[in-house]
């Protein structure tokens, strides 16, 4: 999912004076060896040498700094990704004098973990196909020059800004003159949504009965879509025999999703009274991101309520913004737990009996808190582990 891209803009940054490469330490020390001879041999030819060395090292080190001057860097990218989604990222270098252009440059991004910013994401925030600088031989004057690579952020969160660092060793590499600075450019990373094929048969099913989701009640089901191949965790009773065994490979037929006009998706961690309960608050959050994708795909308006958003219902409709917002929820959600489930009961009691179908997610183990609900015809549990419950003592393993 690629949102607006948003262009950053380059902040006051660091700029340091061109500093001798190993090359240009050896020409120094040819220079002043040179000139200790002639101090002590009187050697004119000697001296010459040296001053042509001196010359030599004074014109790269100016023609460095000039080399820099009139540089500005601007960085194209989404506005909104999934994590693990690989993603393009732009950079327009562009030379604002307007004689001389500008040579041999090499650029480090942090956004792109390259370079020598490599080791500073070996966190795993992100996982660049460059490894080495991105490099720009030549730009001519009052022009720009493009480069592009292709990036992914593995955890979800929101990032407003990335340095990163401009070198060049022009001309003859005695000296390498360097910038660095920030861009600011906001970068909204969602959970990598998480929804195995079996729960879209769960959801449409509604899990009417005890053999769902393997037993499929054909008032589920809705308008025929066509035929495809059989995945792991299709229900045998959608299979098509006859073209199955004249293909010599199982086909299944494939229906609209029925689903009611109100959906409520509500999250919460409920930690047990003195126990401790293993956790991924992680995977619930990706489990959420693919539920929020796969309703909007049905056309399915809903209610999401979660306890790490104090319970305050956000209405997803069919508007694209909707969903922006309920993701950037789960981008931002800082995951606590809760000890008493009384605002999620008053908030199910509200709700007509029978008017909308009820979804719970917790990353707490469904055994825990379940039978605190009560009983409801159109609710659905299920946990981060993707065990799922519809009824007090019904469990289906998925």
């Amino acid at each position: 999912m690629a949102g607006q891209r948003q262009i950053g803009r380059q902040n006051a940054g660091r700029r340091s004076l061109p500093r001798p490469t190993v090359r240009g330490k050896l020409l120094i020390l040819a220079g002043l060896a040179g000139l200790g001879a002639w101090l002590r041999f009187g050697d004119i030819a000697v001296l010459q040498f040296s001053l042509f060395l001196a010359f030599v090292l004074l014109a790269s080190f100016l023609a460095a700094i000039v080399n820099f001057h009139g540089l500005s860097l601007r960085r194209e990218l989404p506005g909104q990704v999934f994590a693990g989604e690989r993603f393009a990222v732009r950079l327009r270098l562009a030379n604002a004098k307007t004689r001389l252009d500008s040579y041999c440059l090499e650029l480090e991004d942090e956004l792109l973990g390259n370079g020598g910013y490599l080791e500073a994401r070996a966190d795993s925030l992100v996982n660049s196909q460059t490894a080495g600088p991105l490099a720009a031989v030549e730009i001519p004057a009052n022009s720009q020059a493009e480069l592009s690579a292709l990036t992914l952020f593995r955890k979800r969160g929101i990032h407003r800004s990335f340095r990163y660092r401009l070198a060049s060793t022009f001309p003859f590499g005695l000296f390498r003159q360097s910038f660095e600075g920030v861009l600011d450019t906001e970068l909204t990373v969602y959970p990598k949504p998480l929804f195995p094929p079996v729960l879209k048969h769960v959801f449409a099913a509604g899990l009417g009965s005890e053999d769902a989701p393997r037993q499929l009640s054909k008032d589920c089901l809705g308008e025929f879509k066509g035929l495809r191949e059989f995945t792991s965790g299709d229900p045998l009773k959608l299979v098509h025999w006859p073209l199955s065994a004249r293909f010599r490979q199982l086909v299944v037929k494939e229906f609209e999703p029925s689903t009611p006009e109100e959906i409520v998706l509500a999250f919460h961690s409920y930690q047990p009274p003195g126990s401790f309960v293993a956790r991924s608050p992680e995977r619930a959050l990706q489990i959420l991101a693919g539920f929020f994708l796969h309703l909007q795909r049905t056309g399915s308006e809903f209610d999401f309520i979660a306890s790490f958003n104090d319970w305050e219902n956000i209405r997803v409709s069919s508007d694209p913004a909707a969903l922006e917002q309920a993701l950037l929820t789960l981008a931002m959600a800082r995951m606590h737990t809760v000890n008493d489930l009384t605002p999620l009961l008053e908030l199910l009691d509200a709700m007509p009996e029978g008017s909308r179908r009820i979804i719970v997610l917790s990353n707490t183990p469904c055994e825990h808190w379940r039978r605190l609900l009560g009983r409801r015809d159109s609710m659905l549990c299920l946990d981060n582990r993707l065990r799922v419950r519809n009824a007090p003592n019904m469990l289906v393993e998925l």
